[in-house]
């Protein structure tokens, strides 16, 4: 619960320390559901490995299909999760810390879990010759990251306001669908639909961010009333 380590409350709080609390914070579900992405993904690339040469495109558009959807859908449940585990808000709001740089904190954890996950997979399905995609390098993190910053930023922002882990767990799914059945059809040119996604989700991070900041509003939704 610190500011950082210049400027601690807390006698002996390191950074380390701040962010390994941060990541227990998280929760054992927020950060294992990136991993369990990866793993499948990579279960799924062993398993149809052994085809031949006639089917190698059609099993990698099939694997970077996998990855664009899976990875996602996993960050942004991890992220509804990791910005759900406050209870006691009206304590968390009289710290020095304000609150919604704690939620960041947990939210900058998921997500470059995510980010190291995907590029593991990335460089696995590219080195097993299971990528077909334009984009290579860099660039291709945007193929599941597109993606995986709208649904996060829908996390944080359902979160904020509906303050409950299943509804803002319901919200990233038709979030999810949202893209994948209607924004995917018609902004059909990859780099412009990974790039609106990725600014999609900044502004409902932003958003989300700004609600948290609202200590009236979080007050009046634990007991009506009392903000006034």
């Amino acid at each position: 619960m610190n500011r950082s380590v210049a400027a601690r409350y807390v006698l002996g709080m390191t950074e380390r320390k701040l962010w390994m609390h941060e990541a227990r914070r998280c929760g054992l579900a927020a950060l294992a559901l990136p991993l369990a992405a990866a793993i499948g993904v990579l279960a799924v690339s062993v398993a149809v490995g052994g085809g031949d040469h006639a089917d190698a495109r059609s099993t990698g558009i099939g694997m970077v299909r996998l990855l664009a959807n899976v990875f996602p859908v996993a960050a942004g449940l991890a992220a509804a999760t990791a910005a759900a585990r406050d209870r006691l808000i009206e304590v968390l709001l009289a710290l020095p810390t304000q609150y919604p740089t704690v939620v960041r904190r947990r939210i900058t954890m998921v997500t470059a879990l995510v980010i190291a996950s995907a590029t593991v997979v990335i460089v696995w399905l590219a080195l097993a010759g299971q990528w077909a995609n334009p984009a290579w390098g860099p660039v291709a993190l945007l193929v599941p990251m597109g993606p995986a910053f709208f649904l996060i930023g829908a996390a944080l922002f359902a979160q904020a306001v509906l303050r409950s882990t299943s509804a803002a767990s319901t919200v990233v799914i038709a979030a999810w669908l949202f893209q994948v059945m209607l924004f995917d059809t018609y902004v059909t040119a990859w780099l412009a639909n990974k790039l609106l996604l990725t600014a999609l989700g900044a502004v409902l991070a932003y958003l989300g961010t700004r609600r948290l900041s609202d200590s009236e509003r979080q007050l009046a939704r634990i007991a009506p009333g009392a903000a006034q």
